[in-house]
């Protein structure tokens, strides 16, 4: 017989699949309840009715074992069973969970190629491309039906998140290699597997294998990133990208452009340093140091001379030994007030 926590809980994942959401998300709220059910069990308290004790002692359970983001996973599951079933006094004893910003690690044009020459099949390298060109994520490349693709459009229609529908265009180019792998392939999927489409796993474990035999860092992600990265850098919009890369918000999308900005500075910087272009001559040569005034250390470690630098008849060639931790002196500042 079912207990009310049980019929609770199965309610509530039938309540999520009614509002569209992905089996996969059903799945991690699924294992996240059953857990919150067996710590209550352990300690003999209703999981449907715990006091704020027990949610402290969860929580501290949680961030011994887990990452932050799967502990805010795993509270956001929590917070919206208790919002579903109403209990809004829970709510208070549940905090808000605030993850930290997604680290932005895109490949670079090298890796890619280092990860298509790593490649041995032509399936391999359509989906790298794939990937690369279309910034999907990995359920929605390998959701990808035969019928999904437009091939005189160069479109293709994927299911993303809470069961969204867009399209992409990953380009001429890409859409030129899937043709030449699909050929006269009758399957169902883009990429058949066992199952009907390649499992999500066997996706992770091939871009893993393909980066260690290229000899890069992996990840399926990183052609997010990658994607994301490059089309804010050759000039696309932010509020494309976000329908693109079908986010909810435009928060992520503006973190994309915060990427860009800051890497496009930094290249800035090194392109326009004000030192390099004072170390330059007229002829693109160096000028020496020494007319620069630089103060260069020279010695035995133990008496460390200082060499002021300057025309030698000028007075500048002056010595002087100082010991380790010795200060120099400092020129002290005079105030002066006006009469």
């Amino acid at each position: 017989m079912a207990t009310e926590w049980e019929t609770a809980k199965e309610c509530y994942l039938l309540h999520m699949a009614g509002k569209g959401c992905v089996k996969e998300t059903i799945a991690v709220r699924r294992v996240g309840l059953e857990r919150w059910s067996a710590f209550c069990e352990d300690r003999a308290e209703n999981p449907l009715a715990p006091p704020p004790a027990v949610v402290d002692a969860w929580l501290s359970s949680l961030y011994r074992r887990y990452a932050r983001n799967t502990v805010c996973g795993q509270l956001d599951g929590l917070r919206a069973f208790f919002r579903w079933r109403r209990e809004f006094a829970l709510l208070e004893a549940i905090p808000t969970s605030k993850r930290p910003n997604v680290p932005i690690r895109p490949y670079s044009a090298d890796d890619v190629r280092a990860l298509l020459a790593a490649a041995d099949s032509a399936r391999d390298k359509a989906m790298i491309l794939l990937l690369f060109g279309s910034g999907l994520r990995c359920a929605e490349v390998i959701g990808i039906r035969m019928e999904d693709v437009d091939w005189p459009a160069g479109s293709i229609r994927v299911l993303g998140k809470g069961s969204k529908v867009r399209l992409v265009c990953p380009g001429a180019a890409v859409m030129a290699v899937l043709r030449a792998y699909v050929g006269d392939g009758q399957h169902e999927y883009l990429f058949p597997g066992r199952s009907g489409h390649l499992a999500r796993c066997s996706l992770w474990l091939l871009i893993e294998r393909l980066a260690v035999k290229a000899g890069i860092d992996g990840g399926v992600h990183r052609f997010r990133h990658a994607f994301a990265s490059n089309f804010l850098a050759l000039g696309g919009d932010v509020g494309d990208l976000q329908k693109i890369l079908g986010h909810a918000s435009i928060t992520m999308s503006l973190h994309y452009a915060s990427y860009t900005a800051t890497e496009r500075a930094l290249a800035a910087q090194k392109r326009f340093n004000p030192v390099d272009s004072l170390l330059k001559g007229d002829n693109n040569e160096h000028m020496d140091a020494q007319f620069l005034g630089v103060i260069q250390p020279a010695g035995d470690g133990h008496h460390v001379r200082y060499r002021r630098h300057g025309p030698a008849d000028a007075g500048g060639d002056t010595r002087r030994s100082r010991r380790p931790g010795d200060t120099l002196p400092t020129r002290r500042r005079v105030l002066r007030t006006r009469p």
